[in-house]
């Protein structure tokens, strides 16, 4: 401890004088001078006479160490709160009798932290705190306490939504879910005069599109598996469609606990952590089952962890992360700190704090809280952050304790702030005496002097509770948040091995904490996703987004990150999210953009939607199938409805909205749609940009009137020579909806692929036709059509079924350029120019040989050099389909030539060259259905710069590229299981000349030539 008091005059004189003995620096954005940490301490500067809470400065905060904290209380800390009409002598005279000085303070602020020596005990802690409040320079004191993180240690039951989740899992997780959405919020089918259907049949043999455009974070594969069961429950993926649109405007705070953090590439937008003079705030939780110091980098990596194909992905990976290290430091100056981090930037900000009040059940502090609620609103509100700060707040994890600890509006000062109107309110509810009261009273006075702290509750603080995978409050989640949402076991990243032991612990880098903290940093990462989608926002309308989309959730404990961004539209006037939800493609004529989006929603996108919606059929889905997930089931299909807002209303109550569809109404019921009623609502509204009669080919979506025919569903898959029995119901729709089946119906039906016994007859009495169906065995994909007949009316409907084994050819893209160009000295500033400029051709078609030859020559000058050149590159590919749609084989011969002439200047020049290029990428994507496939893989590479790969579900099969010593010869046999895979060629061949200046063996001028050869086969069958 300094002996400072004989030198109080001598210590004020420097610090008048311009602080002679300390460097005083300026936070950015920040109008206050603040004094750099002092771990020993200084008195209050200023003259004896003089008032003590005007001469309060800002002295940045010094953090304990480890060994200076028993539990949360601080063993050399005390809290103060100075009297208003202390003087700076009489404050200085009381520490110096008391062997106390100030460590930190913050300017208007009437509290100051103390440093003072080792006190063994909370007893003796709280006997030093009320020996200092009973003097008169001091209104209050309290012992020192940390934050505690809100994370649950004590085993909470529940069930994990964490950890990776195979295919057979990950199917029945979708299904759970789905159900569970179903069951709380399925109502009526849309009303019986109109009901919107989908007309398939016209795709039924259409490709099946991978997805493509979507914008998956960090080069996520769109056929890879969904790692993370919270991502999908929280309907993430459908979110990340609208990734293009992001900004990078709005930063988010953290404030917690950070270990010793190495290198933290996992959290790309984590900044440089502040360290604190080497404490890292990484002292064991009082169970001594983890390290606290975890705790920050794992809300960090909930918020913002990258993909990196085998590690963790956060809400937002794309955004920026401000850490504030809370170790070692006073509640009081953690809120300072974070009041100094948020003054210091301009414009909109998340704050998350996954903290709560940390004291020990036993001892009753709602005097304390009260004040440090106070406190807090005086720094928010004084620093005008009110109203660009979306707070964030863990509702902490104390909901099985003593009813005065269970609320969650009671854990923290930012709780307590929003939740009271009054904070004296909060006070007289834990039966204060007189004095008590009257000395909050005048504390708030002193805080709320022209700031107008009595004026109501802080209105920018979400308070979030933690759930379980089914929406269950956990029970350790005080009670009462405003919401809740997933917070069981998330995975995310952590820098030490906790001691514990537990599985669901650090092991050292991936960490499946349980707790409110998790649950408030994914809230956090969302409102970061959603305030920089649109940044103009305030932020109570973010916070409404939120709330959205957690009325939106199905009713169970998550909120629906997907509902939530389309609350971002304020209205279909302003549809920038539909928009961008709708458009998955662009002009597929258009090859170098194939499957990019165009900016429009057309027919081009109508038809992708109905393929996927076909294909995927309500079977689980990979990661780049989530985008056409319209209503946010976390299903592709036709049939399953779930809660949407199709008129971008802002309301979470269903509503029947209308839209005329050719003279007829199409009335659906917000309460529950399907992905392809909304596809039939916004094809049919402003926002559709695209050809009427394309779309009116492809959606039927209002049904009409006079003669139906209906076909019982086939089976998704069939045996060869299985036969099934289906029945046929016809008879007339009224205009009011209502439906007679009717005898006597002519029934003929049509097949491909498949016998039909018998093929025609009439309706019986119930209005019904049976028949046998029997599915052929040489075709992958059989079509069963039938016709109804009656009173002069036709009408036609068909099915499709496909084969239980067989490997679908889903598409191919083939990528071919020629070039040759040089480059003139650049280090001078004379540019490069190119003498042929590079061509790309693309083609899909995957049932033709396709030979293609590019020749390309050219000649240009300058500064005296002349360069000629040509480059040929012809390729031959094949791609052999088995029945309709299937795929036997993949072919490819690529051969390359090329020849550069280079004439040299007759003048010195630092530097030329020139190059000739021919490439080839193709790329063949199939997908193995049933039984497992056999391959062979054959052929010849003679260029070393090539590639050729074929990968799925497990990874690579088989590669080899330059990096391996090229491929040579190829032989390769083997069985592929159900699932996707990727076989890909790349082949590269050019000619290079080039010319230095002194530059001894290199080539002035002269010709030089290059070939190339590339002959690779796969083969394919069940």
């Amino acid at each position: 401890m300094k002996l400072w008091g004989l030198g109080i005059i001598l210590v004020w004189s420097a610090l008048a004088v311009g602080c002679s003995d300390r460097e005083a620096v300026t936070a950015p954005g920040d109008d206050v001078t603040t004094l750099p940490p002092d771990p020993d301490g200084m008195p209050l500067p200023g003259p004896p006479e003089g008032n003590a809470l005007d001469a309060v400065v800002s002295l940045a905060p010094s953090p304990v160490s480890d060994a200076e904290l028993d539990g949360s209380r601080m063993t050399t800390r005390i809290r103060a709160v100075l009297a208003p009409d202390a003087t700076v002598g009489d404050v200085n005279r009381v520490l110096e009798e008391n062997g106390a000085a100030i460590v930190s303070m913050g300017a208007g602020s009437p509290i100051v932290v103390l440093v003072v020596d080792p006190v063994a005990t909370e007893e003796d802690a709280q006997a030093l705190a009320t020996t200092l409040a009973s003097t008169e320079p001091f209104l209050a004191a309290f012992p020192g306490r940390t934050f505690g993180t809100s994370a649950a240690t004590d085993g909470t039951p529940g069930r994990a939504v964490g950890g990776p989740v195979g295919p057979a899992g990950r199917a029945a997780t979708a299904t759970t879910n789905a159900a569970t959405k179903a069951a709380a919020t399925k109502t009526a089918a849309t009303t019986a005069t109109t009901t919107a259907a989908t007309t398939m049949a016209a795709h039924a043999a259409a490709p099946n599109l991978t997805a493509m455009s979507i914008s998956l974070p960090g080069g996520w594969d769109p056929n890879a598996e969904v790692p993370f069961a919270h991502l999908e429950l929280m309907t993430l993926l459908q979110t990340w469609k609208t990734r293009p649109l992001l900004s990078d405007d709005v930063p988010i705070v953290l404030a917690d606990r950070f270990g010793d953090l190495p290198e933290h590439a996992e959290v790309p937008g984590l900044g440089s952590v502040d360290e604190f003079g080497g404490f890292h705030g990484s002292d064991p939780t009082p169970d001594g089952s983890r390290y606290r110091g975890n705790d920050g980098f794992h809300h960090a990596g909930l918020i913002g962890a990258s993909w990196d194909g085998s590690s963790l992905v956060g809400i937002h990976p794309d955004g920026e992360i401000d850490a504030v290290v809370i170790g070692g430091l006073d509640m009081s100056e953690v809120m300072r700190e974070i009041t100094s981090r948020l003054e210091g930037r301009s414009g909109s900000q998340v704050l998350v704090t996954p903290l709560n009040f940390s004291y020990d059940p036993t001892v009753p502090v709602p005097m304390e809280s009260a004040m440090l609620a106070a406190e807090w609103k005086f720094y928010l509100r004084s620093a005008g952050l009110e109203e660009r700060v979306l707070h964030i707040a863990s509702a902490g994890d104390t909901g099985l304790l003593s009813p005065l600890y269970s609320v969650s509006h009671t854990t923290s000062p930012w709780n307590l702030a929003t939740s009271y109107s009054e904070l004296i309110d909060y006070v007289d509810e834990n039966n204060p005496t007189e004095a008590d009261r009257a000395e909050f009273v005048e504390f708030e006075t002193m805080l709320g002097i022209g700031l107008g702290l009595d004026s109501g509750p802080t209105d920018n603080v979400l308070i979030v509770g933690a759930s379980g995978e089914l929406g269950s409050n956990l029970p350790s989640s005080s009670t009462l948040p405003h919401l809740i949402t997933l917070g069981f076991e998330i995975p995310g990243p952590c820098v030490e091995a906790d001691p514990g032991g537990d599985a669901s612990l650090c092991n050292g880098s991936e960490a499946r904490y349980t707790g409110t903290g998790a649950a408030a940093s994914l809230v956090g990462g969302l409102a970061s996703y959603l305030w920089n989608l649109a940044p103009g926002r305030t932020q109570n309308e973010i916070r409404n987004a939120i709330e959205v989309g957690y009325a939106r959730g199905g009713g169970i404990g998550v909120v629906d990150a997907y509902h939530a961004v389309l609350a971002l539209d304020p209205s279909l006037a302003d549809p920038a999210v539909r928009e961008m939800m709708l458009d998955v493609t662009g002009d597929r004529s258009d090859y170098p953009n194939l499957d990019e989006p165009n900016g429009i929603f057309d027919e081009k996108d109508i038809e992708v939607f109905l393929n996927r919606i076909h294909a995927l059929d309500g079977s689980s889905l990979r990661a780049g199938d989530f985008q056409f997930d319209l209503n946010g089931d976390d299903l592709v299909d036709s049939e399953e409805r779930a809660p949407f807002d199709l008129d971008a209303d802002g309301s979470t109550v269903a509503e029947t909205v209308q839209i005329d569809v050719h003279g007829e109404t199409l009335e659906l019921d917000e309460g529950g749609v399907t992905d392809a009623e909304i596809l039939c609502y916004y094809a049919h509204s402003s926002l559709y940009l695209g050809s009427t009669e394309e779309r009116d080919r492809l959606l039927e979506c209002v049904q009409p009137t006079g003669l139906f025919v209906e076909l019982s569903p086939l089976p998704d898959r069939v045996s060869a020579d299985e036969s099934v029995e289906v029945t046929v119901t016809a008879g007339f729709r009224a205009e009011d909806g209502s439906i007679e089946l009717r005898e006597g119906v002519e029934i003929s039906f049509e097949s491909d692929g498949a016998s039909v016994q018998p093929r025609s007859g009439v309706t019986d009495a119930a209005g019904a036709f049976r028949a046998t169906v029997t599915f052929g065995s040489d075709e992958n994909e059989m079509t069963v059509g039938v016709w109804a007949e009656s009173d002069d009316e036709e009408v036609y409907r068909e099915e499709t079924v496909k084969r239980r084994n067989e490997i679908e050819f889903v598409e191919r893209y083939l990528y071919l350029d020629a070039s040759v160009f040089s480059v003139y000295n650049q280090d001078v500033g004379i540019p490069a120019v190119d003498i042929v400029r590079r061509y790309t051709f693309l083609e899909e078609d995957g049932a033709a040989r396709v030979d293609t030859v590019l020749t390309e020559e050219g000649e240009g000058s300058r500064v005296g050099m002349t360069v000629r050149g040509n480059v040929r590159t012809q390729v031959t590919t094949s791609v052999e389909l088995g029945g309709q749609g299937g795929l036997d084989g993949v072919s490819i011969s690529s051969t390359s030539q090329g020849s550069i002439t280079l004439e040299s200047p007759n003048f010195d020049i630092l530097s030329y060259q020139a190059q000739a290029d021919g490439n080839v990428d193709l790329s063949v994507e199939f997908q193995v259905w049933g039984d497992p496939a056999t391959f062979s893989l054959s052929g010849v590479v003679g260029s070393t710069d090539s590639e050729v790969y074929l990968d799925g579900p497990e990874g690579d099969i088989f590669e080899c590229d330059e990096g391996s010593g090229g491929c040579g010869s190829i032989n390769r046999t083997g069985t592929l299981a159900p699932g996707y895979y990727t076989f890909a060629v790349y082949h590269s061949n050019g000619g290079f000349i080039r010319w230095y200046e002194n530059c001894d063996g290199c080539t002035v001028s002269g010709t030089q030539s290059s070939q190339g050869l590339l002959d690779v086969e796969l083969g394919l069958s069940h």
